[in-house]
């Protein structure tokens, strides 16, 4: 069985095609939390001192 990956930034859950798109609304707790690719531009520009790219909700 495959593990369920959340953002642990922005909620959003892994599909079956590695990307993070699914909105479940809540942090799921079984789940493993890391950072999606968006969230990480994010916090990358935040460290750099760099404008961050827009975060849209897929």
């Amino acid at each position: 069985m495959a593990e369920l990956r959340q953002c642990a930034w922005c909620w959003l859950v892994m599909d079956g095609t590695g990307t993070y798109r699914l909105q479940p609304g809540r942090k799921i707790r079984s789940a493993t939390h890391g950072i999606c690719p968006a969230c990480k531009a994010a916090m990358l520009a935040e460290i750099d001192g760099t404008s961050p790219p827009a975060l849209v909700a897929a």
